[in-house]
């Protein structure tokens, strides 16, 4: 077996920021969910797994396979897709008991293995690409801008997603915190909401006396897939990528790019959705080197501005 059998590596030359090339015809995408522990009642049958595998397919032109696991707990379930075959790339773990997912992600990742993406990651990404298309469009400067996350428990990679934006006044708010601090009262000073409280009563209310948009939520149910595509295109295209918070925040970037003037978000017809979010993506797995005998700056040194020929 030659070394790129061995390694499944893409196949064609790879430019840096460019659409990934496809990887080997038996890279795959392996979609999982734990029956033993479903987020919901219909995801212990599966029909949302196989919808999901079949859109990440179909945009990214990668293979995913719908695959559903029954565990004991988060150890089990973490050493079971650890064990998957090597063809199996990625993984998009769904419709599991959000806090096994956590749990599961975290052990995966102290085995090394192959990068695992939850539904958190997913729906933190879309929410990001959502507020900072708002705030941007507002031309509101992104570090002075006041984010108000209601229900922030719900979600604890919010906070460091937007941080990771160059957001830093962010206000965390959950329905506990209602006896010492109204919703309507913390949220008056917000330049936008972040609502991961569902369809909350008081929050639409509060919604009423606020700018048009300013609370963004998940309204779609495929909204959180939006990302993955183009997210797992650039996992194929990449060898041994790095999935972190930084490589999230540049698929939250790539939405941004993909979403028409009259909307926050792309949809998943957006002919450019797969190819800004990959290329988005890529840059960060695959980071231009500096140049053969140069200083790699940004900008240049004094030396360099006084003396241009040593540039």
């Amino acid at each position: 077996m030659s070394a790129g059998e061995a390694w499944d590596l893409p196949v064609g030359p790879f430019i840096p920021g460019a659409m990934p090339p496809l990887p080997a015809a038996s890279w795959t995408i392996a979609v999982v969910n734990d029956a033993a522990a479903p987020r919901e009642p219909r995801a212990a049958t599966g029909p949302g797994l196989h919808e999901d595998a079949a859109v990440i397919a179909d945009l990214s032109g990668v293979r995913a396979v719908p695959l559903s696991m029954v565990s004991r707990d988060a150890a089990h379930l973490a050493t079971t897709l650890h064990r998957l075959p090597l063809d199996i790339g990625a993984i998009f773990l769904t419709c599991t008991d959000l806090a096994r997912a956590r749990e599961t992600q975290q052990l995966l990742t102290e085995l090394g293995g192959r990068p695992l993406v939850i539904d958190d990651d997913a729906r933190a990404i879309t929410l990001t690409a959502a507020l900072l298309t708002y705030l941007t469009r507002l031309h509101r400067p992104l570090p002075t801008s006041r984010v108000m996350i209601a229900g922030a428990a719900s979600l604890p990679l919010m906070c460091p997603m937007l941080l990771s934006a160059g957001i830093f006044d962010i206000t965390l708010w959950n329905p506990q915190d209602a006896r010492c601090a109204a919703l309507a009262r913390v949220a008056r000073d917000a330049d936008a909401v972040i609502n991961l409280l569902g369809p909350d009563p008081e929050l639409a209310r509060v919604a009423l006396d606020r700018p048009c948009g300013s609370v963004i939520g998940l309204d779609g149910d495929t909204d959180h897939l939006l990302a993955l595509p183009g997210l797992f295109r650039a996992i194929a295209g990449s060898p041994g990528p790095l999935v972190d918070i930084e490589a999230y925040a540049a698929c939250a970037r790539g939405l941004m790019a993909a979403a028409p003037p009259h909307r926050l978000l792309p949809s998943l017809r957006s002919p450019d959705l797969t190819y800004e979010v990959a290329a988005a993506a890529s840059q960060v797995f695959n980071p231009v080197p500096p140049p053969f005998g140069r200083s790699w700056r940004l900008f240049p040194s004094r030396r360099q501005r006084d003396r241009p020929e040593q540039r």
